[in-house]
């Protein structure tokens, strides 16, 4: 890979005021969760043009996964897309020797794309931040330990790393450790995306524990 061209590691996405249009970048054959990050490989022009564009600004995204669609579409319309995704943000783009971006992304806030308001030469949409409730009560919290410890002996059978395991435990947000749990039950794109659209905590915790 050629050098980094645009780092900023130091920036808390969660501070940063999230405005009412976002470029948005489709996501194919997975669920961008909050709370997660990891590296996108992205090849095509347009999103390509939308991570130089949004690089020159406040490095905010949406990420909103595509339908399954049965035969393969190399056009990205508004209607194949899902309307709830999450927000990203920019840390680190590499540019490989074959021209594709390397773009490591982090997600913070769940979002509902109201309309699309530019189609060309990325999609733009209007949002709506879906804020998620907090309140933990001993319900919940037993929720949640039940689901940590459950996770922890799927790890064992599965001989998952031992830092997975580790990592959930370390999370104090019950959703971001619901979260990255869902991300490791192989679970198809259309559950993942049922898992996300949950907006009571309790009803999430449940889900997970259950699948």
């Amino acid at each position: 890979m050629n050098e980094t061209k645009k780092e900023n590691t130091s920036v808390d996405p969660n501070l940063l005021e999230i405005p009412e249009e976002l470029p948005i970048l489709p996501l194919h054959g997975f669920v961008f969760f909050p709370g997660m990050g990891f590296p996108l490989q992205i090849k095509n022009p347009a999103s390509k043009q939308l991570i130089d564009d949004i690089l020159l600004k406040d490095r905010l995204l949406g990420l909103v996964s595509h339908k399954p669609l049965e035969a393969k579409q190399e056009e990205v319309k508004p209607e194949n897309l899902y309307s709830l995704g999450i927000v990203g943000y920019i840390h680190k783009l590499v540019k490989d020797q074959e021209g594709a971006y390397h773009v490591l992304t982090s997600g913070f806030k769940k979002i509902k794309t109201l309309n699309y308001v530019q189609e060309t030469p990325y999609l733009v949409a209007k949002v709506e931040v879906l804020e998620q409730d907090d309140e933990i009560d001993k319900e919940t919290e037993a929720l949640d330990l039940n689901m940590r410890t459950q996770f922890k002996q799927l790890a064992e059978l599965t001989k998952l790393p031992a830092e997975m395991t580790m990592t959930v435990d370390s999370l104090e947000s019950p959703y971001h450790a619901a979260y990255l749990v869902s991300s490791q039950l192989h679970l198809a794109q259309k559950e993942e995306q049922a898992i996300l659209e949950i907006d009571s905590l309790k009803d999430l915790l449940k889900k997970v524990t259950a699948d």
